[in-house]
């Protein structure tokens, strides 16, 4: 078995970190999701679309890479969810 070439070492680590990032973002938007959700409607009486996904910005700033992939992950969910239900959702806004 030939050794690996530090350059190859390299790109082994770094495709795996991604790979774990990827699956980050899967498994934990639920998580920031709820935790967000939780701090604005604590703060706020009604919330808007647009202060939930601001919030989730704001969250994910300094947070660990991994939550971030997964803030990510929530804040793709809630626009695409926003997004198939526009109509029925307006006049709860």
């Amino acid at each position: 078995m030939a050794r690996k070439t530090p350059a190859e070492r390299v790109a082994r680590i770094e495709a795996g970190r991604t790979r774990r990032t990827d699956r980050a973002g899967d498994a934990m938007w639920p998580n920031a999701l709820a935790r967000v959700t939780v701090e604005v409607f604590a703060r706020l009486e009604t919330v808007s679309r647009d202060d939930l996904i601001r919030a989730l910005e704001i969250w994910a700033e300094n947070r660990h890479e991994l939550q971030k992939a997964g803030s990510a992950e929530a804040i793709a969910r809630l626009r695409e969810a926003f997004a198939k239900g526009v109509g029925s959702m307006d006049e709860g806004d």
